[in-house]
């Protein structure tokens, strides 16, 4: 019950956050643009 509950949510999750934050990897590098000394 559990093991089937947990590997239908657990692939669920990390395809939602992808889909819900489209501007994390675009926030991410601009940090790390201005982390990196230019």
């Amino acid at each position: 019950m559990f093991d089937d509950k947990s590997s239908s949510r657990y692939p669920s999750r990390p395809a939602i956050q992808e889909r819900e934050l489209p501007i994390s990897p675009v926030k991410l590098t601009s940090r790390l643009v201005n982390a990196i000394p230019h």
